[in-house]
């Protein structure tokens, strides 16, 4: 019985789409089977797929991409692998395109309750 392989981790987590070049995202989890491939999905739900995927172990891969194949209006990312059985696992919302996520709890503060 084949098993879906299960994302833990994405890293880095955001890209500068305006900076050239490819950008390599090492993703970690687990079931990652040869032959595998790996999509980022925007949230609009459209799809872009990695030029390159190396499965490095079943639980590591190394996706590249171009960093202009990301938009800031879809961000964030969720990111999806398949293995070559067609089974596949998605870690949502993870990839910020040119600006880190921001937080609006003041530095100290763990907010208020109500």
């Amino acid at each position: 019985i084949d098993t879906p392989p299960t994302i833990t981790a994405v890293s880095p987590l955001e890209v500068d789409s305006s900076a050239g070049g490819n950008i390599t995202f090492t993703i970690t989890g687990s079931n990652f089977q040869s032959g595998a491939t790996v999509k980022f999905i925007g949230s609009d739900a459209t799809e872009i797929t990695a030029s390159t995927t190396t499965v490095n172990s079943s639980t590591s891969i190394d996706a590249v991409i171009a960093k202009s194949s990301f938009v800031n209006a879809k961000e964030p990312y969720d990111v999806k692998v398949i293995n070559a059985s067609g089974l596949s696992g998605i870690l949502d919302n993870q990839i910020n395109v040119d600006n880190a996520p921001s937080w609006n709890t003041a530095s100290g503060s763990l907010g208020s309750l109500k």
